[in-house]
């Protein structure tokens, strides 16, 4: 036993130490990079030439973006959101063996899918990709504008992300979220209004801005936070005037399908980072689920306020508020985990400025490969790697929060003591 315990002593020591953090950070950049640029190119490569067929789709979840679109340009808006109706829409475009689980995102995000309606699907699915990509990151070079590294050293590091490429082969709107939080965290201080514009319009995932309002009003932020709720309400006036109230009607209607749906994990537990999904990937009942994130939630909730009432930087404020945001919410995949960039950005360029943690280098190579490797570790073994790393990034995030403001405070001491 004695023997047992010196070896994880040695093992914990090892993993703490900055040239093993350091090092097992590198390799898990270029190891994620280079395994899914390989198979994007196998994924594309594979596809049949000219045809978006329900057996080898490229970009599969898209074609819920593309077909709702083709909808609304028939003057169907309220169509996506009938599951029978949408299947129907599905077979006619992709044959029948199209399947579909239905539209469920407010009806202000069909003005942003229907001109996808006026192309072919392969174009369709590059423009999305292309002008989503590119705003994602685009926030993330502004956001590292002052890494101390070059700037096509900094884009690649950014485009080598593995969530980049989860989101890209699902054809998902994982880059269109990162975008408009990370914008949001880089405009708040000196353009709140702006910041409050992003946030509102995130409101089309609203699952992803649990804890927002929180930082918001612990912050005081309200600029911010009265910007984010006019600029929701004019999304929803905008919307009535467009396509009437229909699609409101049925997009409430259909809550109880879109709730039923991640309860059961139509789409698989394994792909899922939430604590509701940790307990139901090991056959916990639906109450014990939200049980579990109703915790989680609270705990999440805390800590942001804790942090953002703290006298710290910035970037601690920013990464926990991303991380936060990830950790909140019941239901997410793997693809949003494109989102994970954030918090290792802000978080990495606190670190090369005032140095790294014990353990720090391997969170972040940690958060690095979750999205390549969390479907296939909880398949395989059953374990939630996505929520761990999560929980473990932000738990990094708060101790690095806290020893920050302690300096600060020592700072201020040390001033007001030369100044007596």
């Amino acid at each position: 036993m004695a023997a047992a315990l010196a070896g994880l002593t040695r093992v914990r020591d090892a993993l703490g130490s900055p040239f093993i953090s350091r090092t097992l950070l590198r390799a898990s950049v270029l190891v994620g990079a280079l395994f899914f640029i390989i198979r994007f190119a196998v994924e594309i490569w594979g596809a049949r030439a000219g045809a978006a067929t329900a057996d080898h789709l490229v970009g599969l979840d898209f074609a819920l973006f593309w077909s709702t679109g083709i909808a609304v340009l028939r003057g169907e808006a309220a169509l996506p959101f009938g599951i029978e109706a949408n299947a129907a829409l599905h077979r006619e475009l992709f044959g029948a063996a199209a399947q579909v689980l239905g539209w469920h995102y407010p009806p202000f995000l069909l003005a942003l899918v229907a001109p996808l309606g006026l192309m072919p699907y392969g174009w369709a699915l590059g423009a999305w990709l292309s002008f989503t990509g590119a705003f994602h990151l685009e926030t993330l070079r502004r956001i590292l504008r002052d890494a101390p590294a070059p700037r096509w050293r900094v884009l690649l590091a950014c485009a080598a992300f593995p969530g980049f490429y989860v989101n890209a082969i699902s054809g998902q709107n994982g880059f269109l979220t990162a975008g408009l939080l990370g914008g949001a965290l880089l405009c708040l201080w000196r353009r709140p209004v702006l910041a409050g514009v992003f946030i509102g319009l995130l409101a089309y995932k609203p699952h992803f801005g649990v804890v927002i309002p929180f930082a918001l009003v612990a912050g005081g932020h309200w600029r911010a936070f009265v910007s984010a709720g006019a600029t929701v309400l004019a999304l929803v006036v905008a919307s009535l005037l467009a396509f009437g109230t229909a699609p409101w009607l049925a997009f409430f209607a259909n809550t109880g399908f879109t709730r039923a749906l991640m309860e059961q994990g139509y789409s698989g537990f394994h792909g899922m980072h939430s604590a509701f999904a940790a307990v139901r990937l090991h056959g916990g009942s639906v109450g014990l689920a939200y049980g579990a994130q109703a915790l989680v939630g609270l705990a999440t909730a805390a800590g942001v306020v804790a942090l953002w009432r703290a006298p710290v930087d910035a970037r601690l404020k920013a990464a926990g508020l991303a991380a936060g945001a990830l950790l909140a919410t019941p239901y997410g995949y793997d693809y949003d985990l494109v989102l994970l960039a954030l918090p290792i950005a802000f978080l990495a360029l606190h670190g090369l400025e005032r140095g790294f943690g014990p353990y720090e280098h391997l969170a972040l190579a940690l958060a690095w490969i979750a999205p390549a490797a969390t479907r296939a570790c909880a398949q395989a073994t059953g374990v939630p790697l996505a929520f761990m790393v999560l929980s473990a990034l932000f738990c990094v995030i708060l101790m690095r929060a806290r020893a920050d403001a302690a300096l600060a405070q020592g700072r201020l001491h040390g001033m007001l003591g030369a100044s007596r």
